[in-house]
């Protein structure tokens, strides 16, 4: 029972030390933060930009430009989904909680950066293209995504050529797959040798007890 606990311990410390990942980085910058026009993403309108990845990656979140129609109204989710090739406006996404940065104003609007989780998505190198749509605020009729003239490549909802310009977004995350640090597996190694010799010490006292019977 003492081993088994000990071994809870090794355990936890191992998953404690896989929870201390790198902070999630830039992956994609499609910048900049532009206060210019910005395009409708709530009830049926829908926004989709392009982004190109180097490397296989770890996709975790979406920083993006949001414009929220009066002072008092809050951004409360918005639909996402990422596809390998330009919208076709029939995928259905995921609904993410959104989280919000105020920025400035110019009435009516309030100008924000806006942030949600994707999870860990695995994407190998290339370019695929975010859609928002959906978006949902205490105030109706009242959420878009801010233009600017970055990079990307974008397209509005019942068009079939890209428009311009775009919209700015940050796609996060970790260059490369998920893997453990260094440091997390030296603390897994070491829990389970330490487990090893607790084992191997309590097989030798109970043959110690054994003879002396």
């Amino acid at each position: 029972m003492r081993i088994f606990s000990r071994f809870i311990a090794i355990a936890g410390l191992a998953l404690f030390g896989l929870s201390q990942q790198a902070s999630a980085a830039v992956l994609y910058d499609n910048s900049p933060f532009y206060v210019g026009s910005a395009y409708a993403i709530y009830g049926s309108y829908r926004v989709a930009d392009s982004f190109t990845l180097s490397s296989t990656s770890t996709v975790t979140g979406v920083t993006f430009e949001s414009w929220i129609n009066g002072p008092t109204s809050d951004f409360l989710s918005v639909n996402w989904s990422i596809v390998p090739t330009a919208p076709d406006w029939v995928v259905t996404g995921t609904t993410a909680t959104v989280t919000s940065v105020f920025s400035a104003s110019i009435s009516p609007y309030n100008f924000n950066y806006s942030s949600f989780s994707t999870g860990a998505i695995v994407l190998a190198a290339g370019t695929y293209y975010l859609q928002l749509d959906n978006a949902v605020a205490t105030s109706p009729y009242s959420v878009l995504w801010g233009t600017n003239y970055g990079p990307s490549t974008a397209y509005l909802y019942g068009l079939s050529t890209p428009s311009y310009p775009s919209e700015y977004f940050q796609i996060l995350g970790d260059a490369g797959a998920a893997t453990p640090l260094p440091s997390t597996w030296l603390m897994m190694i070491s829990g389970f040798v330490g487990l090893g010799f607790l084992a191997y010490r309590g097989t030798k006292k109970n043959a110690a007890a054994l003879a002396a019977a």
